[in-house]
């Protein structure tokens, strides 16, 4: 059975608690034998990295390059009649 579904006083005998919390004497073994109770901060790397990161993946890259190749082939396909110069006079 799990915890959860067990009731209130179950819940504490099976942790070994009260109610009324820890001792004092209880608390000072525990802490000697487990630690303080705090969560140590872990540096990782920084957003941005982690950001540019998913797009190195060859599968982050298919999305982007495939309709830019696709436009690639379609521009070279048409031709430059298609498309007026910049500075072609009519």
């Amino acid at each position: 059975m799990h915890i959860a579904q067990l009731g209130i006083r179950d819940a504490l005998s099976s942790l070994h608690g009260s109610t009324g919390g820890l001792g004092s004497a209880e608390a000072l073994r525990r802490r000697g034998e487990f630690g303080a109770n705090r969560i140590d901060r872990i540096r990782g790397d920084p957003l941005g990295l982690q950001f540019a990161r998913q797009f190195v993946h060859f599968f982050a890259l298919v999305p982007i390059l495939l309709p830019l190749s696709i436009a690639q082939i379609l521009a070279v396909d048409l031709g430059t009649a298609a498309l007026p110069a910049a500075g072609a006079r009519r």
